[in-house]
């Protein structure tokens, strides 16, 4: 399922990519990970002496593509996207409607880890139920107030929850 506003920037991506692996994924530990519609630098594992060298080149990336791209940043990640009006929330609202599920019968549950997720839990509230999963000692976690209705510490919560909600 596709909207219209998230088509047409497979080049843009593509040339964002190929820079970063170029420019970063030969710092160990650092991962270059593409996705549909954007494309995302893992440094989680780096070498906290290596993080700056990211962050230079996602930042000289912003500069020489201005106006055509932003950056989401994550748990130890960016995430460098099309500059367009879109999120994770909004794409939620698209599923449910496309899908025919936008009904009062119906209570979407969105299960996210990072604060790109965030736009979908405001995008849920008073109508579903917004999950983040992280330990409440991550500063990631800790740190931020966030639109989730509820928290999950962990991967094995959240297996144990929807063994539990399928039963």
């Amino acid at each position: 399922i596709q909207h219209d506003a998230v088509t047409g920037f497979e080049d843009l991506i593509s040339e964002v990519t190929d820079r970063l692996r170029a420019e970063v994924e030969s710092i160990p530990d650092v991962v270059v990970e593409p996705k549909w519609a954007s494309v995302a630098v893992h440094y989680r594992l780096a070498d906290p002496e290596r993080h700056a060298k990211v962050t230079a080149v996602v930042d000289e990336l912003l500069d020489e593509y201005s106006g055509r791209l932003k950056v989401t940043p994550g748990k130890m990640v960016y995430e460098l996207q099309p500059k367009i009006d879109w999120h994770k929330g909004k794409a939620v609202l698209h599923l449910l409607q496309t899908l025919d599920l936008d009904a009062d019968d119906v209570v979407p549950l969105y299960l996210g880890d990072d604060i790109t997720d965030e736009d979908a839990f405001r995008a849920l509230a008073g109508r579903g139920v917004g999950i983040i999963v992280g330990h409440p000692d991550d500063p990631e976690v800790a740190n931020r107030t966030t639109a989730a209705d509820f928290v999950l510490e962990s991967t094995v919560e959240v297996e144990q929850f929807l063994t539990t909600l399928a039963r």
